[in-house]
């Protein structure tokens, strides 16, 4: 029984590629990927002039902290 409100589902669609061969990187260089040194996070890019390299919530984090310690605040 079909419920009223709810829409057939529609045909698979030819030719699409359904799953990539583990070997098969689409141009993507993993070498060139960057890791935060302080988190290890990959999803996020790099902040400023770091040294080491931070992402941009690790830096966001890092000037909170500078704020508050100027501030006089404790957490």
């Amino acid at each position: 029984m079909r419920l009223p409100w709810s829409r057939p589902r529609p045909a698979p669609l030819s030719g699409v590629p359904t799953a990539a061969s583990a070997d098969d990187t689409f141009g993507f260089d993993p070498a060139a990927v960057f890791v935060c040194t302080t988190c290890g996070r990959t999803d996020l890019l790099e902040a400023g002039d770091w040294d080491p390299p931070v992402c941009l919530e690790c830096d966001a984090a890092l000037n909170f902290d500078v704020e508050e310690l100027e501030m006089g605040w404790e957490r």
